[in-house]
């Protein structure tokens, strides 16, 4: 979880990985997705959100169910980037 204070960097766990082929950025928003079972994990979300159309899709069915839940929307945002493309 990302934190404001300056002393939050102390906690900051760094690793190396290979280069990407894809990466995908979401909100705690978009996650909600998960949280209501709309994907069923991690994997799952990736897949779903890997190209434009499949992330506002993804993000339409959330909103879906938000309001079936009645439950107040917040903001849920997706990046997907796929480097050299």
């Amino acid at each position: 979880m990302a934190r404001r204070e300056p002393e939050a960097v102390q906690h900051a766990h760094l690793v190396r990985l290979p280069a990407p082929r894809r990466v995908v950025l979401a909100s705690d928003g978009a996650w909600r997705a998960v949280d209501l079972g709309l994907v069923d994990s991690p994997c799952s979300f990736l897949r779903a959100a890997s190209t434009p159309l499949g992330a506002q899709q993804l993000l339409l069915e959330l909103r879906e169910r938000q309001a079936a839940v009645g439950e107040k929307a917040d903001d849920a945002t997706i990046l997907t980037v796929v480097p050299g493309a």
